[in-house]
């Protein structure tokens, strides 16, 4: 999948180490699951049932993705991915990256199996990514955080490229076999490539993005995937369904005043489900603290607290304490402490 940095508006990454011990960060492994097909395949419709069959059976071990390589829906970005498996027979699917499967029949018993064979393969990547897709802007953004697990380094590092899809459910286009007329899971662009720059415990690496949308493509059914995969052998070290952001305004990282410490209203705010995101600038490395605080000043929850590196940073809150419990409604402060000073501002939370 090759890099068009033309289309990419801005891109922002930093690397830091985390201080201490970093934590049971290790969570369930997701699935990358790529699928190659095309409005006019009549075979297709074998696969993307199975797959939609396992959605609502497995739910989150697994994200799918469809390359339509050909036909009406085609890009250059699923043709680049075709090429990259060898341009495989229609349908064909890959499931982190490993050997690739047919769809003869119904192939919903051979992809649970594959799914829960790849998800058993244990990874030292735990992701946390969100992706913010903004109709009056016409632009999505992605926000990429990289965490390595305590209980493993990363071997050799360089050889692992982070690759991120943007995705459309619903798309309509009439007429497949059957007289289909919707079409789900739809690679629509790609996210400039990155290389994965940490690999031992504790090591964080944080990615940014923000590029143009298509004319045309439903902002509400847009998804963006992240996976890191290696090329020698197209192995998929993890992946991930990003957040939904949930409707917010591109996050504004070129208007930001990246000379001295700088924190950004938490959007959303009230805060009603879901996450606010709290965005903070560093004119140089630095200790970050961030804390929430009760209406009477007792710290609820520690949000980060180490060494950040030089630039952009994104916190997330999800209205809980920390034992992971919800909160109660009320007014609550979120403070940004670092060794310029404090920076503190008010967040209503409403249940």
């Amino acid at each position: 999948m090759p890099v068009r940095p033309a289309a990419s508006l801005l891109w922002l990454a930093a690397v830091a180490a985390v201080a201490g011990p970093a934590g049971a960060l290790a969570a369930p492994r997701t699935v990358l699951v790529e699928t190659f097909g095309s409005v006019d395949c009549g075979a297709c419709g074998n696969s993307r049932t199975a797959l939609s069959d396992l959605e609502e059976e497995l739910g989150s071990v697994f994200v799918a993705v469809e390359y339509h390589s050909e036909g009406p829906l085609a890009t250059s970005i699923s043709l680049d991915r075709a090429l990259y498996y060898g341009s495989p027979a229609l349908p064909t699917t890959a499931f982190d990256g490993g050997d690739l499967t047919g769809a003869g029949g119904d192939p919903t018993d051979t992809y649970r199996t594959a799914i829960q064979s790849a998800q058993a393969v244990p990874t030292s990547i735990v992701f946390d990514a969100v992706a913010v897709f903004a109709e009056a802007a016409r632009a999505g953004s992605l926000n990429v955080e990289i965490r390595i697990d305590e209980t493993a380094p990363v071997p050799s590092p360089e050889q692992y490229t982070l690759r991120a899809l943007i995705v459309e459910d619903q798309v309509p286009h009439c007429c497949g076999p059957g007289n289909t007329g919707s079409w789900d899971r739809v690679v629509r662009a790609a996210f400039p490539e990155r290389p994965l720059l940490v690999s031992n415990p504790g090591e964080i690496q944080f990615v940014q993005h923000v590029e143009p949308l298509g004319t045309g493509w439903e902002v509400t059914n847009l998804r963006a995937v992240v996976w890191l995969q290696r090329d020698a052998d197209r192995s998929v070290l993890a992946a991930t369904l990003a957040q939904d952001g949930g409707g917010l305004q591109p996050l504004p990282i070129g208007n930001l005043d990246q000379s001295k410490v700088n924190m950004l209203p938490a959007r959303p705010n009230p805060l009603r489900s879901g996450r606010t995101t709290i965005l903070f600038t560093l004119p140089g490395p630095d200790h970050a603290r961030m804390l929430i605080l009760n209406g009477t000043g007792q710290v609820v929850r520690v949000l980060t607290d180490g060494p950040r590196p030089t630039g952009v940073h994104d916190i997330y809150w999800d209205g809980t304490d920390f034992t992971g419990a919800p909160m109660a409604a009320g007014v609550y402060f979120y403070r940004l402490e670092t060794s310029a000073g404090v920076l503190a501002r008010k967040l209503t939370l409403l249940r």
